[in-house]
């Protein structure tokens, strides 16, 4: 059980992606929910990495979010993209380097700072009431 993933899941159902059960486990259905959220990202007309007023009022906050990490990438070497290893760490990830395949990060990271705690207490909420029906 992962609590990033949990996290991913519960935001990305929240917002009618169908991650599936929130179970921190990062199966097909995560996946495809995943790769849904960044086909809309990437269809939702946004251009760069600054966005219109009129934009701003239409678009979902999490896509507005996103759109300020159009265009990040890795860097070659040994220098790291300072974006993607800050993605790491303000989810408490062990990983502190930009070579890790993080669009699972970028998920958790861009459905964070859009809504805040709510997946963190939400998904505390769920570990306690499964304790308490399996204990």
């Amino acid at each position: 059980m992962n609590n990033n993933v949990m996290m991913q899941q519960f935001y990305l159902n929240c917002l009618g992606y169908n991650a599936g059960k929130v179970d921190g486990i990062h199966g097909k259905r995560t996946q495809a929910a995943i790769d849904k959220f960044f086909t809309d990202a990437i269809n939702s007309g946004i251009k760069g990495k600054t966005i219109g007023k009129e934009a701003e009022q239409k678009l979902p906050r999490h896509l507005i979010v996103a759109a300020q990490y159009l265009g990040e990438k890795e860097i070659p070497g040994l220098k790291h993209n300072w974006k993607i290893v800050a993605m790491w760490e303000a989810l408490k990830a062990k990983f502190r380097y930009d070579k890790t395949p993080w669009c699972s990060a970028f998920v958790a990271h861009v459905l964070k700072e859009s809504y805040g705690m709510l997946a963190e207490q939400e998904i505390k909420r769920e570990n306690i009431n499964a304790s308490a029906q399996s204990g």
